[in-house]
C-alpha cells in the first residue's frame, strides 16, 4: 500500500491502458501524484483551492460565551428533591462540587424534578465535583438530594 501524503486528500484510480486521467481531475486537481500498482494507476491529489486572500487589517473575533451562574446552596429538607439553579435548564452544562464536611454523600440528577431513586441520581461523595462534558446540555432541571438537612454544595451553571 502507497501512504497518501494527507489521509483527507482523494483518491482516484485509473486504467493504465486508458492513458491520463478524465478531464475533471486535470482541471480540477492542484498537484497529481502517479503511483503505478500493475495495470492500474493510483494518484493522489489535493483539491485546487485558490489560496486565501491578503488581509491588511486584523479582523476582530468575538467570542461569546453564557454566563456562569451561581446555584450554590444547602440541602433544604432532609430525604426530600430539591432543584437547583431557581428550577432552570443550564444551557451548556454546569458543574457540582459536595463539600467535605459534613461528610455526608449528595445526590444529583439532570433529568428533572423527581422522586429520589438510585437509576437517575448520581453520587457525588464528599469533596468531589462533577463537571458535564463540553458541549453536553441536560436534558432537564438538575436537582439535589441527600439524606440530612444542611449538607452544602458549590454549583455554577453556563
Amino acid at each position: 500500500m502507497i501512504p497518501a501524503q494527507r489521509p483527507h486528500h482523494p483518491l482516484l484510480f485509473v486504467d493504465a491502458a486508458a492513458g491520463l486521467p478524465p478531464r475533471w481531475a486535470q482541471t480540477h486537481l492542484r498537484t497529481l501524484k502517479f503511483h503505478h500498482i500493475g495495470r492500474c494507476t493510483l494518484i493522489v491529489s489535493a483539491p485546487a483551492r485558490a489560496d486565501p486572500p491578503f488581509q491588511s487589517t486584523p479582523v476582530p473575533v468575538t467570542v461569546v460565551g453564557s454566563v456562569g451562574i451561581d446555584g450554590s446552596g444547602a440541602i433544604e429538607a432532609a430525604g426530600v428533591v430539591q432543584l437547583m439553579f431557581k428550577g432552570k435548564t443550564p444551557p451548556h452544562g454546569f458543574q457540582i462540587c459536595a463539600s467535605p464536611a459534613p461528610t455526608d454523600t449528595l445526590f444529583f440528577s439532570d433529568v428533572g424534578p423527581g422522586p429520589f431513586d438510585n437509576v437517575a441520581y448520581f453520587e457525588l461523595q464528599p469533596g468531589t465535583c462533577y463537571t458535564t462534558p463540553l458541549g453536553y446540555r441536560p436534558p432537564g432541571p438538575v436537582s439535589v438530594y441527600a439524606e440530612n438537612q444542611g449538607v452544602t454544595f458549590h454549583a455554577r451553571m453556563w
